[in-house]
């Protein structure tokens, strides 16, 4: 039987945990790395039950794939990466219904045609291929900017990053943005 330093916050030792005792395992990722993991998600969600919710599943996603899963950086930094995508999907998910409940105020309103709403929804969904086209740093860069509008000292605080490298995302983003939407 291998010996556990739980103590010991090394890759390797945890991983071997991980898999020979998920159990205790899991009981260490939540005692030592939950909080870290619902602030994380917080900063971009900016709902604490939102952010609990978020980090949550991906803890039971990490579970329900205990036995097949391949990490190939540290455990922390996968679950970081996770409540990261998490958070992201779930800021467009909001700005997507809050759009929607836009539109649907509108169509009671009789402003639209139906030719009009097909035309807004096929762009909408252009510009959701467009955006899951960014590379990663600049789609979170992009989401928190226009999904979540912070400005762009927010972002560079949020994530560690210097406000030029903020700026240079957003231009990057916007300029794949359009060259995939063909706007001039």
């Amino acid at each position: 039987m291998i010996k556990y330093n739980i103590l010991d916050h090394s890759q390797s030792n945890i991983i071997v945990l991980f898999r020979d005792d998920p159990e205790k395992a899991f009981k260490f990722i939540y005692d030592e790395w939950y909080e870290k993991l619902c602030l994380s998600a917080y900063k971009m969600v900016q709902n604490i039950d939102a952010s609990k919710d978020i980090v949550q599943e991906v803890i039971m996603e990490l579970w329900k794939k205990k036995d097949t899963i391949d990490i190939n950086t540290s455990l922390l930094a996968y679950l970081q990466r996770s409540v990261q995508n998490r958070s992201i999907n779930y800021i467009k998910a909001k700005a997507n219904n809050l759009g929607n409940l836009d539109a649907l105020d509108k169509i009671e309103d009789g402003a639209y045609s139906n030719q009009v709403l097909m035309e807004a929804e096929e762009l909408k969904e252009r510009i959701t291929e467009a955006i899951e086209s960014l590379p990663d740093k600049c789609k979170i860069v992009f989401a928190l900017s226009r999904y979540q509008e912070k400005s762009y000292q927010e972002i560079s605080e949020t994530l560690g990053i210097s406000i030029k490298t903020v700026e240079n995302h957003i231009s990057k983003a916007l300029k794949i943005l359009r060259k995939n939407l063909s706007i001039a």
